[in-house]
């Protein structure tokens, strides 16, 4: 389902931003 792919790439996605913030703090 392409449903899954999309559901799995969000989190990863959001993972990477959120580890941008933690780097620049």
């Amino acid at each position: 389902s392409s449903g899954w792919c999309c559901r799995q790439h969000v989190p990863a996605i959001f993972f990477v931003f959120f580890s941008i913030i933690l780097f620049r703090n």
